[in-house]
C-alpha cells in the first residue's frame, strides 16, 4: 500500500514539499533525477514550477511523474533545528494559484507536525504587525500570534487548533527568536514540533 499524494509545492533547488493523505509533510529531492531521461527537462525552473498533482501522484506537462511509493520512501520529514530552505514557489498557473504562491515566495517552514506545516515571513508585516505565524491543515489556513497564541484569520479545525495553540506555548521562546531573525532578514531556523 502506498500513501497518495494530495498537496504539492515546488520550492526552489529542485525540491518538493509533499503532504500525503496520512498528513505527512514530507521533502523530496529531484536533483538525483534531473540527468535521467524525460527528467533532463525539469531542470528547467519554470517547467519544475508546474508540478501537479494527477492521479495521487506529482506529475509535471508532458508525461513526467514520480511514483507515490518513492515519493514516500524517499521523502524525507525536515529534521528538527536546522536552517530552514525559503519556499520560493516557481510562477505557474492561474492567477488565483499565482497570488497564493507569490504570498508563500517569502515564508519559510518553521515545523511540521500532525500534518500541520508552520510557517513565517515578514511579507505581511502592514496587515499583521505583531509577531505571527502561517498554519494550514489541509485546506484551512490560519494566522496566531506568537505571544498571545490568539487567532488571527483564518480557522482550523477543533483538534489541530488546540495542537497549535500547545506548541505555540511551548515553543514561544524558539518563534520569537525566529521573528528576531525574520526582521533581520537571516535564514530562520526550523522548530521540532508535538509528539
Amino acid at each position: 500500500m502506498y500513501w497518495s499524494v494530495k498537496k504539492v509545492k515546488a520550492l526552489k533547488n529542485h525540491q518538493l514539499e509533499l503532504t500525503f493523505e496520512n498528513h505527512v509533510v514530507k521533502i523530496f529531492d529531484v536533483n538525483p533525477y534531473l540527468d535521467l531521461g524525460v527528467f533532463q527537462k525539469l531542470k528547467n525552473e519554470k517547467i519544475f514550477g508546474k508540478a501537479r498533482i494527477l492521479f495521487g501522484t506529482v506529475s509535471w506537462p508532458g508525461g513526467i511523474d514520480i511514483d507515490p511509493e518513492t515519493l514516500y520512501e524517499d521523502g524525507v520529514i525536515p529534521p528538527a533545528m536546522y536552517i530552514a530552505e525559503e519556499c520560493a514557489v516557481y510562477e505557474a498557473g492561474s492567477s488565483a494559484q499565482e497570488n497564493e504562491e507569490e504570498e508563500e515566495k517569502e515564508m519559510s517552514i518553521l515545523s511540521t507536525f500532525f500534518g500541520i506545516t508552520v510557517r513565517m515571513g515578514r511579507k505581511d508585516v502592514k496587515q499583521y504587525p505583531a509577531p505571527h505565524i502561517h498554519v494550514e491543515y489541509q485546506e484551512a489556513t490560519a494566522v496566531y500570534d506568537i505571544e498571545s497564541g490568539d487567532l488571527l484569520a483564518g480557522k482550523l479545525p477543533r483538534k489541530q487548533h488546540i495542537f497549535v495553540g500547545a506548541w505555540i506555548e511551548i515553543r514561544k521562546e524558539d518563534l520569537m527568536t525566529n521573528w528576531m531573525l525574520a526582521e533581520a532578514e537571516h535564514p530562520l531556523l526550523l522548530i521540532r514540533g508535538l509528539s
